[in-house]
């Protein structure tokens, strides 16, 4: 017996592909299974890749048995070259940063991330090799 399960790589199908799932139909699997937490990728149409969109996901979330926890995206689009404003995501709910599906192609970006997300006391996730990071 246990409070809830937490699954730290769900796919979060809304925005963009809702023919596929929703967020109500996500949540209500994710509780039949005995999850009460859902840590979403960003690789939503659009991109979870700014403070809106985590903000969206949050709200439409919020009536939810199952908290949805948003992933936001690395790298603008996921896109492998440019940093999102991971600042702004952390203020309106993202837990962590991943490019999801996508990998980092380019060092010098993953670096620079790891040293921004420093200051922001947040993590990095890496989809590819689902190995957690912190500094």
């Amino acid at each position: 017996v246990s409070p809830g399960w937490i699954d730290i790589g769900a796919t979060l199908c809304e925005p963009g592909f809702e023919d596929l799932d929703d967020i109500k139909s996500l949540c209500e699997s994710a509780s039949s299974g005995g999850f009460s937490s859902l840590a979403v990728w960003p690789n939503t149409n659009p991109v979870l890749d700014n403070k809106g969109a985590i903000e969206t996901i949050k709200f439409r979330s919020s009536d939810q048995m199952v908290s949805l926890m948003p992933i936001g995206a690395l790298t603008s689009q996921t896109n492998g070259t440019d940093i999102a404003e991971m600042t702004d995501m952390v203020s309106a709910g993202a837990i962590a940063f991943s490019d999801g599906r996508n990998s980092i192609q380019h060092a010098g970006v993953l670096k620079r991330a790891l040293r921004y997300v420093t200051n922001l006391d947040a993590l990095i996730i890496r989809n590819d090799v689902m190995e957690i990071r912190s500094l």
